[in-house]
């Protein structure tokens, strides 16, 4: 999951299995829940990297010619 590899790239391994006892797993679920749970992060700064590169990653997607779906990549976590 691009998302939960976000988390843990920028608050550290550990915090991936921790929020997904605490909030779910992210992964397969609607648009809206994926929202809902990456606006459950608790540190601000992880949940506004989390963001910032899901939103480049669509921009960097388009300029390489691929096909830009946030919302296909947010719900299966590509």
């Amino acid at each position: 999951s691009y998302i939960l590899t976000f988390i843990a790239y920028n608050a550290g391994p550990k915090r991936v299995p921790e929020w997904i006892t605490r909030y779910g797993d992210p992964r397969g679920k609607p648009i809206d829940e994926v929202v809902d749970w990456i606006e459950r992060i608790p540190f601000p700064e992880t949940r506004n990297y989390v963001q910032r590169v899901t939103e480049n990653y669509q921009i960097y997607k388009s300029r390489l010619g691929q096909k830009a779906d946030i919302v296909a990549d947010l719900r299966y976590g590509r």
